[in-house]
């Protein structure tokens, strides 16, 4: 299974463990109008994932994907208690960690274990590293509900800050029984509706092909000995005077565009999605059997309807690839590749070591290294 197959148009795709046979796949989408990129930890615990949200170069917000699987080994549990350790260290600006923990024997409510037991078990360390860092969580409701079985908190919403306003519980994805949690937090982010562009169309390339052929001289007299390094930093200089001096720019106004699903929803689909949401509500509130059968046939409903219209924008594809062919290669590159931007750099002068943050720096120390 390859990461690509998951990959969502308008959203930078985030994983960790896909196709893996002792792991849990994680994947975190984001839309690509946010500056994201992957937060590597040294730590020994594994099934993670953890992104940073920026803005001006600067951490507004981490964001954590973590699994814990309910046959953990204690050393693993140390594990994870040791990267909510590093996290809580670490974190400049919101700490927000969501995922399955399977800590059943919890009562969320009170903060404490639901009965007495040894202070060193996995779930009592667990909640006194919560304590010890400032950690807050945030579901109050059964996140886990099967038919016979007891409903337990398992999946988790956990802050080093008060900034969710509220955790809605949604029906399970297909036929899982665990619940969707929808967070909606309170993040203040300023950013630039107007940014500026380079127009292109309007350049005078008259004058960019004068200015080009005057200060590239040098290169009419290039011999093998030359330094290539000296010849990329006079070119790459050269065009960026070139574009500064006579490519205007404009106003962008793309933040106005509204955005369009690429398999947009029909109001009877959207119905049935509702509908599922409150049949799965009412079932972990009453735990009646004709509720929780009847929700299994409005969820086997929306999986035919979304299987249905994924096969039909597929056909569709099949036809028109002989007159579309570009629609054909649109929709393999996005069933092949993966977009993600690169996460900040260590690097090492001397015996100093920073982190490299902006893109531009990242670029250039990239083709340093490779040149």
């Amino acid at each position: 299974m390859l990461p690509s197959e998951f990959n969502i148009p308008g959203y930078l795709l985030f994983h960790a463990n896909i196709g893996s046979i002792n792991h849990r796949g994680i994947i975190i989408y984001v839309h690509e109008s946010i500056h994201a990129c992957c937060l590597d930890v040294n730590e020994p615990f594994s099934e993670y994932l953890l992104i940073q949200i920026k803005y001006l170069n600067r951490c507004i917000l981490t964001l954590g994907v973590i699994y814990r699987s309910p046959s953990s080994l204690a050393a693993n549990n140390t594990h994870l208690l040791d990267l909510l350790d590093t996290l809580n260290k670490i974190t400049v600006g919101k700490l927000i960690l969501v995922g399955d923990f399977n800590f059943s024997n919890i009562d969320w409510s009170n903060g404490c274990m639901e009965t007495e037991s040894d202070p060193y078990n996995s779930a009592n360390r667990f909640l006194n590293c919560l304590r010890k860092n400032n950690l807050t969580q945030h579901v109050s409701f059964p996140t886990r509900c099967r038919r016979l079985q007891t409903s337990n908190i398992l999946d988790l919403v956990i802050t080093n800050d008060n900034f969710v306003d509220l955790v809605e519980n949604l029906s399970p994805l297909g036929k899982s029984d665990h619940s969707v949690l929808h967070v909606r937090c309170q993040l203040k982010v300023l950013y630039h509706v107007n940014t500026s562009k380079l127009n292109y169309s309007k350049g005078n390339y008259n004058n960019i092909s004068e200015l080009l052929f005057h200060e590239l001289a040098p290169l009419h007299n290039w011999t093998p000995s030359t330094n290539v390094a000296e010849l990329w930093t006079l070119l790459k200089n050269s065009l960026s005077l070139a574009i500064k001096s006579f490519i205007p720019t404009i106003k962008s106004n793309k933040w106005k565009r509204k955005e369009h699903w690429q398999h947009p929803i029909d109001n009877t689909c959207k119905q049935l999605i509702s509908k599922k949401h409150r049949l799965w509500t009412r079932y972990q509130e009453s735990r009646n059997v004709q509720v929780f059968n009847e929700y299994k046939k409005v969820r086997n409903l929306v999986r035919r309807e979304t299987r249905n219209s994924a096969e039909e924008y597929q056909l569709n594809v099949a036809h028109a690839c002989k007159n579309n062919p570009k629609k054909f290669w649109q929709f393999i590159k996005s069933k092949t590749t993966t977009t993600s931007n690169v996460s900040d750099l260590q690097v090492t002068v001397g015996s100093e070591t920073h982190t490299v943050t902006d893109d531009l720096e990242k670029a250039e120390i990239f083709a340093k290294f490779f040149s």
